[in-house]
């Protein structure tokens, strides 16, 4: 099998469940952890994504980026998000905040990059609709306009948590 890497940038508002995503995913968790430290910069994850039929795999190198502003001139300053091959964008859809952190931490990718960056809007925290701020047609509104697929995903109740990911792989192996 011939391996294909991809470096993909992890952005969004501090707490909005970027590492939390990141943790069960790439360690293959079943139960969602609720120890986690505060993000410092930037955390690199990676998951290999197997396509047989192709006869190919895709290793992500997951870049999950701080979210918290006493970072962001470092981040801003930092290669880190030079690079990049693909963009996951996170909200919180408890946090109207978050929700519009978002396109600036598009903004912000795209222009380090030099280019619109293909990638994904991820919708996080969907288990706790009862708090919801942000409904899931504004998400997908903000995806159509940043030209994003559009998730929407609980890292507590670990439900749909892959489906980003294999689309990145989907569209690198294309």
């Amino acid at each position: 099998m011939r391996k294909i890497t991809a470096k993909v940038l992890v952005v969004g508002s501090a707490a909005c469940g970027k590492s939390a995503l990141l943790q069960l995913y790439t360690n293959g968790e079943v139960n969602f952890l609720k120890d986690y430290q505060l993000t410092q910069i930037a955390q690199i994850y990676t998951k290999l994504i197997p396509f047989e039929q192709e006869e190919k795999d895709v290793e992500l190198y997951l870049f999950d980026i701080a979210g918290s502003e006493i970072y962001e001139d470092a981040i801003l300053k930092s290669p880190i998000l030079k690079g990049a091959d693909y963009v996951i964008v996170m909200y919180d859809i408890t946090k109207e905040a978050s929700f519009q952190a978002a396109r600036e931490w598009f903004d912000r990718v795209c222009q380090a990059n030099g280019k619109k960056l293909p990638g994904v809007l991820v919708a996080s925290k969907s288990d706790l609709g009862a708090i919801r701020k942000i409904d899931n047609k504004q998400g997908m509104a903000l995806a159509q306009e940043l030209r994003l697929e559009f998730f929407s995903v609980s890292t507590a109740r670990n439900q749909d948590i892959e489906h980003p990911f294999i689309h990145i792989a989907n569209q690198k192996v294309q």
